[in-house]
């Protein structure tokens, strides 16, 4: 946000803050997707790129 404001871009949102629960639930909600394989490596998100 600072970053775009010394860039003078008006940036609005109306998210409100996580809270540290929904941030803990988010990195755990993480952690079982890596532990269940649900996640793409990067090369092979570039293999995948390159059949666009």
């Amino acid at each position: 946000m600072n970053t775009l404001k010394l860039m003078e871009i008006n940036f609005q949102t109306i998210e409100k803050r996580q809270t540290l629960e929904e941030y803990n639930q988010d990195l755990e909600a993480g952690d079982a997707e890596i532990e269940r394989s649900e996640y793409i490596t990067a090369t092979d998100l570039k293999d995948e790129i390159k059949k666009w």
